[in-house]
């Protein structure tokens, strides 16, 4: 069990959230409900990715996002911009919330429970409100392990495997962030005609090893029971190399 450190979160409330945040990211907002936590971005006209977090729907019905503290205002700001007739606010609440994941051992009991693929694979993430709830002591997620998770699972990371202005399909997000059943936002006629396509300049890569790997090769690297894992974003695939 552990928490997510240098989060930043942006909640969403009034009459209208749904629409509005539907038109602004990538993920279908209904499929985030108040059961799911699920990957996003945040993309501009030309579908170049300008953010990247997780959304969930609270039991008050207003949407949360977090995302990497290095991008709360930026998205704060990206995020408001063109809220202008719509029936909705957003509120920047990073001292309000924690999030607690768990890894196989039983969730805490108190505070608002889901099932996240933040790490790609679904796993139980439970959202406690310090306004309300008791704060869990628990470990924060350290760089080492979380390195180790995104290696093993191939789940890309911000200013690492994503980089500002690359399109989704670039660094690994097709099925992990985007939806293709939903209505239109910002980017995704760009993003839809990608797809049709089937081309792209780079893919995300993971490769699996019983030697080690170069980090010169690979943005993220780890080992794990006697394996080296790395990821890396390029226009050829590395040998041996799965893409995502």
């Amino acid at each position: 069990m552990f928490t997510l450190p240098n989060r930043a979160f942006l909640r969403l409330e009034g009459p209208d959230a749904a629409r509005y945040l539907n038109g602004q990211i990538t993920q279908k907002v209904e499929s985030a409900d108040q059961t799911k936590t699920l990957w996003t971005a945040v993309t501009n006209a030309k579908g170049g990715i300008e953010g990247v977090g997780c959304i969930q729907q609270l039991p008050d019905s207003s949407y949360l996002f977090d995302c990497p503290a290095e991008l709360g205002d930026e998205m704060e700001a990206r995020l408001d911009k063109y809220l202008i007739a719509d029936d909705c606010e957003w509120h920047r609440e990073d001292d309000r919330w924690q999030i607690v994941v768990t890894d196989g051992e039983v969730a805490p009991t108190t505070g608002h429970a889901t099932q996240s693929n933040r790490f790609r694979t679904f796993q139980t993430e439970t959202l406690l409100d310090l306004t309300a709830d008791q704060s869990i002591a628990a470990e924060p997620l350290s760089e080492e392990l979380e390195s180790q998770w995104c290696a093993v699972h191939a789940v890309p990371r911000w200013n690492r495997e994503i980089t500002p202005g690359k399109l989704p399909a670039e660094v690994g997000l097709y099925d992990l962030a985007l939806s293709f059943d939903k209505g239109c936002y910002i980017g995704q006629e760009i993003i839809s005609r990608m797809e049709a396509a089937g081309k792209t300049r780079t893919k995300l890569y993971q490769v699996v090893s019983e030697v080690s790997l170069s980090e010169e090769e690979f943005s993220t690297i780890a080992s794990l029971d006697g394996r080296y894992y790395g990821l890396s974003v390029v226009k050829k695939a590395p040998e041996g190399a799965k893409v995502f």
